[in-house]
């Protein structure tokens, strides 16, 4: 009881509560509430490694990067010799288009912990976009023995597989987006520049599965433009392909997901049709 009759709380005690709840939201799948449960916690023990873990977590889940590299990076300050969290800085860094720094973290979490999968194949992601084909596929290689559900072998399309899933691809599309994308060229490219990514603020993924040349028109002027082209970037179509399947399906959502942005559209516009039968 404290002084004056009032009952306290042991903040440690409140603080496991807290965290409690937070990992309760992750592991539910409510990764928003969660990150507001750890951030909270962090309002009032902003050194919290529990806390700084989940946040960075979460926020990779939520596509936050530059959370994700400020609160693994917090907790790097104050535990430097946890390879998780390292191979979790090496992610967002790898998101915020750092290739340099995102070998750096992995190659440090994989000196602590050599079969952790998750850093092996971020470096396989950074070297693959440095032009260092070999050390790559040695780095992807080893991730998918160490964890072949979560980062399986990728295969290359030759030129007619490619063709033939665009081809599958805008048959997915709604007749509007089939019409509108009909004098926009589609332009295949292995990956996305780096240079590209990282002059906007925050930097774009290198992970992107699709971008339009150009800027969308604003309200009232020029409502009629159109990009000048849509990149579409094929290695990273079939790394995600490989993981969640349906090649064709995947190119659909890169197109549409461009589509509606430069025309300011919601995500839930103009959905894709189902892939046809017999």
């Amino acid at each position: 009881m404290a002084p004056g009759g009032g009952w306290t709380v042991d903040p440690r005690a409140l603080a496991a509560l807290r965290l409690t709840k937070a990992a309760d939201a992750y592991q539910s799948g409510d990764i928003a509430q969660a990150l507001v449960e750890a951030e909270e916690l962090l309002d009032d023990h902003p050194d919290h490694l529990d806390a700084l873990y989940l946040v960075g977590d979460a926020s990779l889940r939520q596509g936050d990067a530059p959370v994700a590299e400020a609160a693994f990076s917090r907790y790097l300050a104050l535990e430097p010799a946890s390879a998780e969290a390292l191979a979790g800085l090496a992610a967002a860094r790898f998101e915020l288009a750092d290739l340099a720094g995102t070998i750096g973290a992995a190659a440090q979490a994989t000196a602590l912990e050599p079969e952790l999968a998750e850093a092996w194949y971020y470096t396989g992601l950074a070297l693959e976009r440095l032009g260092r084909p070999v050390e790559s596929r040695e780095a992807h290689a080893r991730a998918t023995q160490l964890a072949p559900t979560a980062y399986p072998p990728v295969g290359v399309c030759d030129d007619a597989t490619w063709q033939a899933a665009l081809s599958a691809a805008h048959g997915l599309l709604p007749d509007v987006l089939k019409a509108w994308l009909a004098d926009v060229p589609v332009i295949t490219e292995r990956f996305p520049a780096i240079g590209l990514l990282a002059g906007v603020n925050p930097p774009l993924s290198p992970m992107v599965w699709c971008l339009y040349d150009g800027s969308p028109p604003e309200h009232g002027e020029g409502e009629g433009r159109k990009p000048a082209a849509m990149r579409l970037f094929k290695g990273n179509l079939e790394r995600v392909a490989a993981i969640e399947g349906d090649l064709p399906r995947r190119i659909a959502e890169a197109l549409r997901h461009e589509v509606l942005d430069w025309l300011n559209l919601g995500a839930d516009e103009l959905p894709l049709g189902a892939a046809p039968t017999g």
